[in-house]
């Protein structure tokens, strides 16, 4: 079972109250069981990216992709590594 989570958050603004600078959170609970339903492991995997904001709104857009892309990356690898370690 795996819980997927994301959140843009606004963590300051300008003098004119437009975002200056955000903030990219991922979280993923993991829920690993075997074949009698029994847990074998629960874990917790957070990401996060704290990032200027761009004026070309086009240039922003792609630039939160490649973020989100990125962090994932990172928990999927972690998640990989995880189950590679699991005693079955």
């Amino acid at each position: 079972e795996m819980d997927y989570k994301q959140n843009f958050t606004t963590i300051l603004k300008n003098s004119k109250g437009d975002p200056s600078k955000k903030k990219l959170s991922i979280a993923v609970n993991l829920i690993v069981k075997d074949q009698s339903n029994n847990v074998l492991t629960n874990k917790n995997f957070n990401e996060e990216f704290s990032y200027d904001v761009q004026s070309d709104k086009f240039g922003m857009a792609q630039y939160e992709e490649n973020i989100k892309n990125n962090l994932n990356s990172k928990i999927s690898n972690d998640i990989i590594f995880l189950l590679g370690t699991l005693k079955w």
